[in-house]
């Protein structure tokens, strides 16, 4: 509380009256014991962005590691899916262009492995028929003028 001056002037300085009245010690406990917990709760308020950083932080690399372990996973099966069917389209292509010789086959144990090997066998049997169909080339030649001759 102020108390007026006796003195007027530029430089007079304020005065105060003070009182002091002792507190009980309980009292002066919890005010500290107040303190100390605001003062670890503005620690803690400011840690927390910092963490908030990291969770997003290593959920993000999660993510991203999750994804690429998909994407890694899809490219090994679809090569897996992909490399019985292009062995079977470059051997078609090879079959239609009257290459007979043999192919190769994969031995997995699962459906496009088994369409490979009776696509080889195919072709295999196609090739034998060929080569001894020219060794009865004379025989067929014989045989169809014998047709044309009866059903004139």
């Amino acid at each position: 509380m102020a108390v007026p001056s006796p003195n007027v002037g530029v430089l007079a300085e304020p005065r105060f009256l003070q009182a002091t009245i002792s507190v009980p010690p309980t009292l002066v406990a919890n005010a500290i014991a107040v303190q100390e917990a605001n003062r670890e709760y503005q620690e803690l308020a400011l840690a927390r962005e910092g963490l908030r950083r990291m969770y997003i932080g290593t959920l993000t690399l999660s993510l991203f590691l999750a994804v690429f372990g998909a994407v890694l996973l899809a490219i090994i099966l679809g090569n897996q899916l992909a490399r019985p069917l292009l062995l079977l389209a470059a051997g078609v292509s090879e079959v239609a262009a009257g290459d007979l010789s043999p192919k190769p086959a994969l031995q997995g144990k699962d459906e496009l492995g088994g369409l490979t090997r009776s696509f080889a066998d195919m072709t295999q049997q196609l090739a034998d028929a060929r080569g001894g169909g020219q060794e009865h080339g004379p025989v067929s030649a014989a045989r169809a003028n014998l047709q044309t001759i009866w059903t004139t």
